[in-house]
């Protein structure tokens, strides 16, 4: 068991020096478990190498902490002429000379000059020296292996602060840098993997008590790093923590505020675009660098880049780089125009004016005018029931074909009144009016069946007084998909007979079941059309 043994004093106890070299021994030793317990050690201040021909290698004042918790003070630049450096090299081939600098701690005994008195043999004072030590080099050394240098004895490489100290002259070198030559007569430094001093701790805590950072929840264990600040009430509030998300391999960073980013914010691991003709070196933005996996399931309302190959595309088709903005679907039995992605424009305290409107039944709009430099080009509708564009243009023939063949005029106002999963409704159409009198009226469309239906279009056939052809006039625009027991109001129409007499209106909504099947119903109704008193 290993103990720790001070002087204890007493009044006119005669001091003997073994009471003194204990005593001092206790402090020394005090101060070496305090650099090596709460501290890791290492350079802890300055150290920096400079190399020129004239003066050679110089090393700038600084301190260090060695393995042992000894001190190595630099207080004035040290010095190592270039042609001992020389001397050291040794060359292989084509393959650069390389020179390790070791920082060494050391103590000199010595015994000071005194006027008067006879010079004892055995040294009085002991100088703490740090001294410099060139070594052979070798390329790749990695950070954990600077901290276990070879001259260290194997049994103290993971030396603990609680273990006896050494007093018997034991290295422990301290690594400062790298020196490089290929013709003697320059060296180049590198500063690759210095071994420097770290604190030990679960939290740090500022002075006046209004913010710490550490360990979030103060377990040893934890891998959750926090940053805290009071508020404006003085409660301490979490403001950034990043730590591993569900004991897993990814991490997560929250912070709760604004975020100031003064360059490039990089996501995806990769470093921010080099400065070209076209990214000015002062530019910041968003970068997405590495694409990620496409998520196996919705990821809603996530940013993301990803790689994209459809599941029936053949093998050697390139996969897409998508840049994706992903927004939530409910999915059939919810409101997909509930949930919307929006690009607009705020003037002060105004409401908000979007600009472009995308929903998650992804239909799109735009509000404004838009503008096209180049060609907007139509391709071939493919005859496919899926496509919104191949519904649209099979019920607009089909609706537009009633009112273009006379021998349809009998099923447009007396025939079949369709599928029942399209009830139609006539609202402020009236019984009676008057001729020069404008009649607006709204059609109203519910979809009453369990099914959703999509592509609905309404179409207007208006038979006025002295007339032989019903004018037809889609009423709004086609409507992508309407949901089970959903009504859709219709943009209102408005009709004006010039003469007296019967008037007929049909109203025609015809709309696609999933399986791509037209379905339609209809909703007639007559209008006595009177003249002026």
């Amino acid at each position: 068991m290993t103990s720790i043994t001070r002087v204890n004093y007493r009044e006119r106890q005669r001091l003997r020096a073994d009471d003194l070299t204990t005593d001092q021994r206790y402090h020394v030793q005090a101060r070496q478990r305090h650099n090596i317990t709460q501290h890791v050690w290492g350079i802890v201040w300055g150290l920096a190498l400079q190399y020129d021909d004239r003066n050679g290698l110089m090393v700038q004042p600084g301190i260090a902490i060695d393995g042992y918790g000894r001190e190595l003070i630099v207080s004035e630049p040290l010095q190592i002429e270039t042609d001992t450096l020389n001397k050291a090299c040794l060359y292989y081939g084509d393959q650069p000379s390389l020179l390790d600098v070791w920082l060494i701690y050391r103590e000199v005994g010595f015994s000071p000059s005194q006027k008067g008195r006879v010079v004892v043999s055995k040294d009085t004072r002991t100088q703490e020296q740090p001294c410099l030590q060139i070594r052979q080099g070798f390329e790749v050394i990695s950070a954990e292996a600077r901290r276990r240098p070879d001259l260290v004895d194997e049994a103290d490489e993971d030396f603990q602060p609680w273990q006896p100290l050494p007093d018997d002259g034991r290295t422990w070198p301290v690594f400062l840098g790298q020196l490089s030559s290929t013709d003697q007569k320059t060296f180049k430094i590198s500063f690759e993997n210095r071994p420097y001093a770290e604190l030990f701790g679960e939290r740090v805590t500022s002075p006046n008590g209004q913010g710490w950072m550490g360990l979030l929840d103060g377990n040893s264990i934890s891998r959750r790093f926090s940053v805290n600040l009071t508020d404006n009430s003085g409660m301490m509030t979490k403001r950034l923590e990043v730590g591993y998300h569900d004991n897993t391999a990814e991490t997560q960073a929250t912070l709760q505020g604004n975020v100031a980013v003064g360059g490039w914010l990089s996501v995806g691991g990769m470093p921010q675009p080099e400065p070209t003709a076209s990214v000015p070196v002062d530019a910041r933005g968003l970068h997405f660098g590495t694409p990620r996996l496409t998520p196996e399931k919705a990821a809603p309302w996530q940013f993301y880049r990803t790689l994209f190959k459809p599941k029936d595309a053949p093998p050697e088709t390139q996969a897409l780089d998508q840049l994706r903005i992903e927004m939530f679907n409910p999915g059939e039995e919810g409101d997909q125009k509930a949930y919307e992605f929006a690009i607009g424009t705020r003037v002060d305290a105004k409401p908000f004016i979007p600009c472009l409107t995308l929903s998650a039944d992804c239909s799109v709009t735009l509000t404004g005018t838009l503008k096209i430099e180049g060609e907007l080009l139509l391709s071939p509708i493919p005859a496919d029931p899926t496509d919104q564009r191949f519904g649209d243009a099979m019920i607009g023939s089909w609706l537009h074909g009633l009112a273009s063949s006379t021998a349809s005029l009998d099923t447009l106002y007396n025939g079949d009144q369709g599928n029942p999963a399209l009830a139609i409704t006539l609202q402020g159409l009236p019984l009676s009016s008057q001729i020069q009198m404008p009649i607006q009226y709204t059609v109203t469309v519910r979809n009453v069946s369990s099914m959703l239906l999509r592509n609905l279009q309404v179409m207007e056939y208006v038979t006025y007084p002295g007339e032989t052809a019903p004018r037809e006039a889609k009423v709004g625009p086609t409507v992508a998909y309407i949901n089970p027991n959903t009504s859709y109001d219709m943009t209102p129409s408005t009709i004006n007979s010039q003469q007296a007499g019967q008037l007929l209106v049909a109203i025609i909504a015809a709309a696609l079941t999933p399986e791509g099947k037209m379905i339609f119903s209809k909703a007639t109704q007559s209008v006595t059309i009177q003249g002026l008193v």
